[in-house]
């Protein structure tokens, strides 16, 4: 696979950057919301609890998660930068790069969330009602959430999976410019794309699943069930997230370059 190989050339260097962009943002949320991950554990075990848990405490673990994902996207456009063979630039000029990227990346999320639920909107209105009136309402509502999901959600994801590089590699800093070339250049491609990418999800989900499995009860052994199972449970999520994101980060480096490469555009 060639995003394996352009990992394996760049290896020191993109773990480097890697560690501190992708698992010492999970470390640090870890630690700065350990009694938050204890009361939430506690709170699943009763309906009740996890309502007032999540009234009380559900804005400041979203807003540590956000934060969370605004440093791994941030590395994430570092990393794109200096994989290209075009720019060969430094650590410092990549970060400056993915400075310059991160509000029109911060643009292109908040546009997949407009469409997305454009989406829902219009699959509920116009199958949602048949769908429940055929299938019942509980099933009937997961295909419709199914339907808004893949229609809204992971094809105009799959067609605009490349203003992440357009933004740091083609100067496209306006997110809306950026989606649009984005748009041009995986024209032929979405279907495709968003396959590959939903495979690619569940792949990444299965591989945390097992790893939580075959680990998480010798760690409970080890620690037993308090702050220190978290802590050791959040050095191993760290390190699957840093796989992560390495190989999200040069996947779509080589989709772009393929892309453009098939598009007639200099890569």
């Amino acid at each position: 696979m060639e995003a394996l190989a352009d990992i394996r050339a760049n290896r020191d260097l993109l773990l480097t950057v890697g560690a501190f962009f992708f698992l010492l943002p999970t470390l640090v949320s870890l630690v700065l919301t350990a009694d938050l991950q204890v009361g939430l554990a506690k709170a699943m075990e009763n309906a009740k609890a996890m309502k007032a848990f999540v009234e009380q405490h559900g804005s400041t673990l979203v807003l540590a998660t956000s934060a969370e994902l605004l440093v791994n996207a941030f590395g994430m456009l570092a990393l794109l930068r200096l994989l290209s063979d075009r720019y060969r630039s430094t650590v410092g000029q990549a970060l400056l790069a993915a400075l310059q990227g991160i509000p029109g990346l911060v643009g292109i999320a908040a546009l997949l969330m407009l469409i997305f639920l454009a989406a829902l909107t219009v699959v509920a209105i116009t199958l949602g009602s048949l769908l429940i009136a055929v299938l019942g309402e509980a099933v009937g509502g997961i295909v419709t959430a199914v339907v808004a999901l893949a229609v809204g959600g992971l094809y105009p994801l799959a067609r605009l999976s490349m203003a992440p590089p357009a933004l740091v590699l083609e100067g496209q800093i306006n997110p809306l410019r950026a989606a649009l070339w984005s748009w041009r250049v995986t024209r032929g491609n979405g279907v495709a794309l968003a396959l590959f990418y939903f495979l690619l999800s569940m792949a990444f989900g299965m591989v945390g699943l097992v790893t939580m499995l075959l680990f998480g009860p010798l760690l409970l052994a080890v620690a037993g069930q308090g702050m220190v199972f978290y802590l050791l449970a959040g050095v191993l999520n760290g390190l699957v997230s840093l796989a992560k994101w390495l190989l999200l980060t040069a996947v779509l480096y080589r989709a772009y370059r393929q892309l453009t490469e098939k598009a007639g555009v200099a890569a």
